[in-house]
């Protein structure tokens, strides 16, 4: 677990893990810190008043994050993610995702008629 400052200046207790072979860093849980956990902190047990950060480098894994979006999909297109998602092993929402990112990286563009 880790404590850190949301870009709301929030702090957070975060629960994550790396896996090293395929590189991904998955966020098991996120949650606001408890009055009692950011008192704990900042007497000093942890956490400093002041932290230096002029030898800090970027977060690697800025690039990799996802946004949460709330989207409504017919029945049958999460069925028919949902059964490649058995074939290959990979979640429905990643499969959707990769889906998408590929439309977007080749700018694949719809057009529809109205019929």
């Amino acid at each position: 677990m880790i404590l850190g400052i949301s870009q709301k200046l929030h702090m957070l207790v975060v629960c994550h893990c790396y896996r090293l072979e395929n590189d991904v860093v998955r966020i098991i849980s996120a949650r606001q810190a408890t009055k009692n956990e950011m008192m704990y902190y900042r007497r000093g047990n942890g956490m400093r008043d002041e932290y230096d950060f002029s030898s800090a480098r970027e977060n690697p894994y800025i690039p990799k994050l996802k946004k949460q979006i709330t989207i409504r999909l017919d029945a049958q297109t999460i069925e028919y993610f949902k059964l490649m998602a058995e074939e290959t092993g990979i979640t429905y929402q990643n499969l959707i995702n990769q889906y998408l990112a590929e439309c977007a990286k080749n700018k694949k563009s719809y057009h529809y008629t109205f019929t």
